[in-house]
């Protein structure tokens, strides 16, 4: 029981850690890289295949609902920062990501139960 406990405590945690630190990462000021344009499109859908994951262990009603939401948040608050910028194409990449893990979710977790 306090194991069980400690476990869902735990989760918890990572979950916020999680949300913080895309939500950090998204408003940070970040140096020019000559990476291809793709590379960014695959850090948006990791991260936010991880972004819905953690308002699924959060246990959020509607965790790709919030998951969307927080992505097209983050953007529009980058629109107002100068050293960030709106991007559609980040918020499809978002979407792509959150979709996966609700297809995961589908496939591996909910049947599962």
């Amino acid at each position: 029981m306090l194991g069980e406990l400690k476990r869902t405590y735990n989760m918890k945690i990572f979950s916020y850690f999680i949300l913080i630190s895309i939500f950090i990462l998204s408003i940070i000021k970040v140096p020019e890289t000559k990476a291809p344009q793709f590379t960014d499109k695959i850090v948006h859908v990791i991260m936010y295949f991880f972004c819905t994951f953690a308002f699924f262990k959060l246990k959020v009603q509607n965790f790709l609902g919030f998951a969307i939401l927080y992505g097209i948040i983050i953007e529009i608050i980058q629109y107002f920062l100068p050293w960030r910028s709106f991007s559609i194409n980040d918020i499809i990449a978002n979407l792509i990501g959150s979709f996966l893990f609700y297809l995961f979710f589908r496939k591996f977790i909910k049947s599962s139960h």
